[in-house]
């Protein structure tokens, strides 16, 4: 199994392992990139067509129709998926060419990265709440050392926290704190969420509850509509804090999806990090995933969006807009060249000398004039 496909199994499995906080019909947290899958669907080929066309649109729209976070956004989609069957979009002799193309026509229409059409033998396996299940999956975190891939410590005493995925607490949480614990003595840390994919957003919030120096407060609220129900996350209680008060920066990408945006988002609102990079993927819709009965497709639905109690949205269709936007290879040095100016204002008197060894460090990264007017502006999602 690819990175890229373990990442994505990886994040499917949040949701068997939150059940104690969310309601019985709960959500799955991600949905998965089909460029992998996508790249390999041959040309349509010649043959009789893989599926029923027809009959798949109209599963496919009675599902939206009962589903999709956004009802009134439901019509153009459906029409969409009509004109795509009339126009013989779908017809092709291979399964995989099919599941591309309602995929590129939905997300077109919405601007909802999380619809996703894949084959089922291309979809990640369907969570298996079983015993040996749940160990497989544990099996396949651990593999991936519970999301955290990289921990260090920077010339100028500035941490590195490197994260593949968040992981659910109660399998990485204490990776997470063990990690935590590691960069404590640093003077400013670095998040690197470039590479990232998404996740549970339990563990988003116990790392921000060990950024933050206060009681546990709400940082998110979430909406699913197959029940109709507000869900409310807040952070937990951690005593102490593992890094509560000091400069945080996060790096960012274009591909940076889902909870690691959400990790962002929060971040940035509640004034806490600084985000250097690219704006992130605008994937801000958990899915629901269910098998068609009317071909051999899974069908990737946005059913839940979520809500920050800060800005009443959130990043779906736009992304997380980084203070300071920087070609995604120039981020790290960027940022740390960032943290190290951070420090060196806060230096009091008696510690020229290692003001000194700072302003050394500084002298061979990269300088950040021009970019401290950070953009604000964050447009209102579709819908």
């Amino acid at each position: 199994m690819s990175r890229a496909a373990r990442l994505l199994a990886l994040t499917l499995f949040c949701a068997a392992v939150v059940a104690c906080s969310a309601p019985p019909d709960e959500p799955t947290p991600d949905a998965p990139d089909v460029a992998e899958a996508a790249a390999g669907a041959a040309a349509e080929a010649a043959g009789p067509p893989a599926v029923d066309a027809a009959a798949v649109v109209a599963e496919l729209a009675e599902r939206i129709e009962a589903t999709y976070v956004f009802p009134d956004k439901v019509p153009p989609i459906v029409a969409a998926l009509e004109a795509g069957r009339d126009a013989g979009r779908y017809d092709a002799a291979d399964l995989a060419a099919v599941a591309a193309a309602l995929t590129g026509d939905l997300r077109q229409v919405s601007a909802d990265l999380h619809f996703t059409i894949l084959t089922e033998d291309d979809a990640p396996p369907p969570r298996d709440p079983s015993p040996d299940g749940l160990r497989l999956q544990r099996e396949a975190w651990r593999r991936d050392n519970n999301g955290f891939h990289r921990v260090e410590v920077l010339e100028g005493n500035v941490g590195l926290i490197e994260m593949s995925g968040f992981g659910p607490p109660a399998l990485a949480g204490d990776t997470a704190e063990t990690a935590l614990r590691f960069v404590a003595g640093t003077d400013a840390l670095i998040f690197d969420l470039r590479t990232s994919s998404g996740g549970d957003p339990q563990m988003v919030g116990l790392l921000i509850a060990h950024l933050h120096d206060g009681e546990p407060f709400l940082f998110n609220r979430f909406y699913w509509r197959p029940t109709d129900a507000m869900m409310e996350w807040v952070t937990p209680a951690v005593a102490p804090p593992l890094y509560p008060d000091r400069p945080v920066f996060i790096l960012t990408s274009k591909t940076t999806p889902s909870a690691a945006e959400g990790f962002s988002y929060h971040l940035k609102h509640l004034g806490r990090a600084t985000l250097v990079g690219e704006t992130t993927a605008g994937a801000a819709h958990p899915v629901t995933t269910p098998h068609l009965d009317s071909a051999p497709l899974v069908a990737y639905l946005p059913s839940g969006r979520a809500i920050s109690p800060i800005t009443e949205t959130n990043w779906e269709g736009i992304g997380v807009i980084p203070h300071h936007e920087v070609p995604v290879e120039d981020a790290l040095p960027v940022a740390h060249a960032m943290a190290i100016d951070r420090v060196l204002e806060g230096l009091g008197e008696g510690e020229e000398k290692w003001r000194k060894e700072l302003v050394e460090v500084r002298e061979g990264l990269p300088q950040v004039a021009g970019t401290e007017a950070a953009r604000e502006k964050e447009a209102t999602p579709a819908g």
